[in-house]
């Protein structure tokens, strides 16, 4: 089983990234697309995309369509350049992708519950 915790995170131009075709998230991507965007322009990326090298310096995203998806958007505007520095974490060649984006995209917790009792705090 791969473990993500010992892969290297290196950082890879924006335009060298492209999405997977076969990514398990087949809807909802681009739900909440905003608030990511603004995110990412208020503290930065703080989740690095998982990638496996493909043809020609390209790399394929196995995990972070999301997050691509407002890095690209964001780059479109001009706000980042084609350039800008994703940190991604590279997948040997035998890892497999739909694990990987099975992983990130099931096992995970909704977070309106806690923001709703966070909110009633503040």
């Amino acid at each position: 089983m791969l473990n993500l915790t010992k892969l290297e995170t290196v950082e890879i131009p924006l335009h060298k990234l492209t999405l997977w075709d076969d990514n398990v998230r087949t809807s909802g991507a681009k739900e909440g697309l905003d608030e990511l965007i603004a995110s990412i322009c208020s503290v930065g990326l703080l989740q690095s995309l998982v990638v496996k090298k493909a043809s020609r310096g390209t790399f394929i995203i196995g995990a972070g369509k999301r997050r691509f998806l407002a890095l690209s958007q964001l780059a479109e505007k001009g706000d980042v350049k084609r350039s800008y520095p994703v940190p991604c974490r590279i997948a040997p060649d035998d890892a497999d992708l739909t694990e990987i984006s099975l992983a990130e995209n099931v096992c995970r917790l909704e977070m309106i519950g806690c923001v709703v009792k966070l909110s009633s705090f503040l």
